[in-house]
């Protein structure tokens, strides 16, 4: 197999950059895309305003970011202290060479990509919210804009380097310009091609974004039906510019997925059964309100526009149904059914016909409540400390009340079992014995084979588990919450950092998502509540 270089793996992507630029510049001067007053433009600039002090200011990103994990990488390439590479699924070519440029210009200080990256998440929010404008109404496409630019997981990937928040851009920019193109008159080449860029461009900077073209797919078919156009209509405009960026999008596609394939392979129908109604990806929709408020919406606009809502919830359900085969599912992933979701949300809040706009009202309110407060809840754990860990630890039922142990010396009853652990403070593991993470607990086979001659399995959660990062860790954490029965055993404290920094966490039977994709039901253990508070 012949070695690529950096520069043929991210060739393709920057071929579609060159070509939306030119496409967009070509389209705004022809007319193809609007030129808003400036009256028309100030409720707009409020709404990416908002989307900027959410992510800068509540969300504390200028004092509190951190580059973890592969975004740590990118912030490296930034600064030219790692070298390009010929990339994969893990550190994408297009989003190397992307970060490199920026830095042969920008200066090298964190707040400089965490900045950049807050204007691409308001550019998002205001993107989302002009396609709901243009097909419900002004007042709808505010609304919807906003409750982007409060959404918790939007707002804190709004503040990383890594390749979340601009792939979302570049598909809300093409889903934007494909509505555009199937409505009113016949839409010119260039918009076209600012279409099948942007979406190229989104795939080829992070491969989980397909699925989301599900949804312009479902808006365009929708227009072309409502219009007579037809299925041979439709695609007579569009043969060109597709002809033009699939094979591009094909020469992109190919040095990420060979050799290594695509991420997940091998535990597809597991990795289904654990994620298919998973709901911690989704947190701000926990609770009562934002969920009652969602479902109020989704209600209202069924009843405005049935076929136009049906195209919105297919263009989520079915992003969420592929995705959830991916074994490392997580909030960023999850962020793929925003763009119907907003569309559902303008239906509902305009309202048509009989139904009273104080219910869309009542719906928006509840759903921007429930989006608050979880902001408020992920506020301390950004990037959250070990001290304001230990605060939580030493304070809250039932943490406050456990013994005390040290790794180094655990409790007889507890030195024949198998640790799980990836801290650096954790003692190193026998001689040959590999390290253990959570991922080593999602095969049941595996899971039970830990156990060993002892028969116990004991894992330690510690800050990744318990703060939002880049890295993601909190996403696995919970996903261990819904495989297993759980039981806090301890607090980890040693004498170096003086407060407790983890919790020793027994790992009982299997309760969710056995093998072959069918749900391993176990009764709970003697005295064990079946959905305990494990992790702070």
């Amino acid at each position: 197999m012949v070695e690529l270089s950096p520069a043929l793996t991210a060739a393709p992507a920057g071929a579609l950059a060159a070509l939306l630029i030119a496409a967009g510049a070509a389209a705004l001067r022809a007319g193809g895309l609007p030129r808003p007053r400036a009256s028309a433009a100030a409720p707009w600039l409020l709404v990416c305003a908002l989307a900027l002090v959410v992510r800068l200011a509540v969300l504390p990103a200028l004092q509190r970011h951190e580059f973890d994990g592969h975004e740590a990488e990118y912030w490296d390439i930034f600064r030219g202290e790692r070298a390009l590479s010929r990339g994969g699924t893990v550190l994408y070519p297009s989003v190397q060479w992307l970060w490199a440029l920026l830095g042969s210009v920008l200066p090298h200080r964190p707040e400089v990509p965490v900045a950049l990256m807050a204007v691409v998440g308001a550019a998002g929010a205001a993107l989302a919210g002009a396609l709901v404008g243009r097909r419900v109404g002004g007042r709808a496409g505010l609304a919807a804009a906003a409750l982007v630019a409060l959404h918790p997981t939007h707002a804190a990937w709004s503040t990383s380097a890594y390749n979340v928040v601009l792939p979302l851009t570049l598909l809300a920019l093409a889903t934007a310009a494909v509505d555009r193109c199937s409505a009113g008159p016949p839409a010119s080449m260039p918009l076209r091609l600012v279409a099948v860029a942007a979406g190229g461009l989104a795939v080829l900077t992070r491969l989980d974004v397909a699925p989301g073209l599900l949804f312009p797919l479902l808006l365009a078919l929708h227009d072309a039906r409502e219009g007579g156009l037809g299925l041979r209509g439709l695609l007579r405009g569009w043969v060109g510019p597709l002809a033009l960026t699939l094979p591009v999008v094909g020469l992109g596609v190919y040095p990420l997925v060979v050799p290594g394939g695509l991420p997940g392979e091998g535990e597809r129908a597991l990795s289904w059964s654990m994620h298919l109604l998973w709901r911690a990806p989704y947190a701000e929709l926990s609770g009562f309100l934002a969920p009652t408020g969602l479902l109020l919406l989704g209600g209202l606009a069924l009843l405005a526009a049935p076929r136009l809502a049906l195209c919105a919830l297919v263009g989520g359900v079915v992003p969420h149904l592929v995705l959830a085969s991916f074994d490392d599912l997580g909030d960023r992933h999850a962020l793929l059914v925003l763009g119907p979701v907003t569309l559902l949300v303008g239906l509902g809040v305009q309202g048509r016909g009989p139904i009273p706009r104080g219910l869309g009202a009542l719906g928006f309110g509840l759903l921007a409540a429930g989006f608050l407060t979880q902001l408020a809840a992920l506020r301390p754990r950004f990037y959250g400390s070990e001290e304001a860990l230990a605060e939580v630890l030493e304070v809250e039922v039932p943490f406050r009340s456990l013994p005390r142990w040290s790794l180094e010396a655990p409790p007889p009853a507890q030195q024949g079992c198998t640790w799980v652990t990836e801290s650096h403070r954790a003692p190193p593991p026998a001689e040959g014995a590999a390290t253990l993470s959570h991922f080593n607990l999602i095969d049941p086979v595996e899971a039970e084979a830990l156990r060993g001659a002892a028969g116990c399995l004991l894992w330690v959660a510690d800050l990744q588990d318990w703060r939002w990062s880049s890295r993601g860790v909190r996403d696995r954490a919970l996903r261990l919450e819904r495989l297993f029965y759980l039981r806090p055993l301890a607090l980890v404290k040693d004498p170096a950092a003086g407060y407790p920094w983890g919790v020793v966490i027994e790992v009982g039977p299997r309760r969710c998502c056995g093998a072959a994709g069918l749900p391993l039901r176990q009764p709970a253990p003697a005295g064990w509540r079946t959905a305990p508070r494990v992790l702070p």
